[in-house]
């Protein structure tokens, strides 16, 4: 679109004329055309006035901010040396062993209450004996052996 057809769309959407494709154009456009934009903030200056609406003063708080970071010197990056590596293992190796440590350790206070239950009803195994007591060494021959006598 022409710098003209632009404005006379820009009219049309301030005058509520405008249909929704040339206000979503307008809006594209002034995503794009900074004078675009302040064309419009005109507009709407004059819009305020006409219909005696109370104005406030324009605070362009993002292109301050901008232009004060522009004239920031720019920090200076920090140094990769081999001791950054070093203390990024020396983190990992802490972090290891404190997960490990304490894996254990839960594990062992699990296993406390447990053993100290088993330990309190003892369980002795006592062999089963099926049928008459019979005395060791003795055999059937001895015994009727020693009743005839």
């Amino acid at each position: 679109m022409s710098r003209e057809a632009l404005q006379e769309t820009l009219s049309a959407v301030m005058d509520n004329e405008a249909d929704e494709l040339e206000l979503r154009r307008v809006l594209a456009a002034c995503g794009e055309d900074a004078e675009l934009r302040s064309t419009w903030s005109r507009y709407q200056l004059a819009r305020s006035v006409m219909h005696r609406e109370p104005t406030l003063p324009k605070l362009d708080i993002a292109a301050a901010v901008s232009a004060a970071l522009a004239d920031e010197a720019a920090p200076p990056k920090a140094e990769k040396g081999p001791w950054r590596m070093v203390g990024r293992l020396a983190v990992a190796a802490s972090v290891t062993l404190a997960v490990l440590a304490g894996v254990r350790l839960y594990n062992q206070n699990d296993a406390l209450p447990q053993m100290a239950q088993q330990g309190t009803t003892p369980q002795i195994a006592l062999p089963q004996v099926k049928g008459p007591a019979v005395l060791a060494g003795y055999s059937e021959e001895q015994g009727a052996r020693g009743r005839r006598r």
